[in-house]
């Protein structure tokens, strides 16, 4: 979870998991609420994140604007799902403070005290965030577009994803061996 630093102190807030997620075709255009082939694909000009829990969002977002902080601390998970997590709320909710990235992929003592005495400028990990941005967008536009055509031509409700096709494929393929 991403941490505020205020002086000496550490505060880790409410932050938890996906706070925002991408918002709904039917947000991007009101003709997406019907499920119809002429709408597709639907292609959002810029992706828009919205909160999946307004309460612990509202709160951060509370605690962040009060003051007096000099930098947050991303201390999300070490990879880019990490980062995916952190700079959806970052960047949805237009946060300007500084960030210090924490960064430890185990959990002893001794790790996250060099974690925490190297806080690292998060421009060492901007792939890393760049690629997790990319992919959920192309999550979204994979799972929007395909699951409505699939379902629409086949008469039935289909998800169709980029991690659950495959999968689904090797289960099938695993099968008819």
């Amino acid at each position: 979870a991403p941490g505020i630093m205020k002086g000496d102190v550490l505060d880790f807030g409410a932050f938890h998991g996906h706070l925002m997620g991408l918002a709904p075709p039917d947000y991007y255009e009101e003709k997406n609420r019907k499920w119809r082939l002429d709408t597709l694909p639907i292609i959002p000009d810029k992706f828009v994140y919205l909160p999946t829990d307004e309460e612990s969002v509202n709160a951060l977002l509370a605690k962040i604007r009060s003051g007096g902080y000099d930098f947050i601390v991303n201390a999300c998970d070490a990879g880019r799902e990490g980062e995916h997590i952190f700079y959806s709320f970052y960047e949805a909710n237009g946060l300007t403070l500084p960030v210090r990235r924490y960064w430890a992929s185990d959990f002893t003592e001794k790790s996250i005290k060099a974690a925490l005495e190297n806080l690292m400028d998060p421009k060492k990990k901007e792939g890393l965030r760049e690629a997790s941005k990319l992919r959920a967008e192309l999550d979204w536009l994979t799972g929007m577009n395909f699951t409505r055509a699939v379902s629409l031509v086949g008469g039935a409700k289909v998800n169709v994803g980029r991690v659950m096709s495959i999968v689904l494929k090797f289960v099938v393929d695993r099968e008819n061996e």
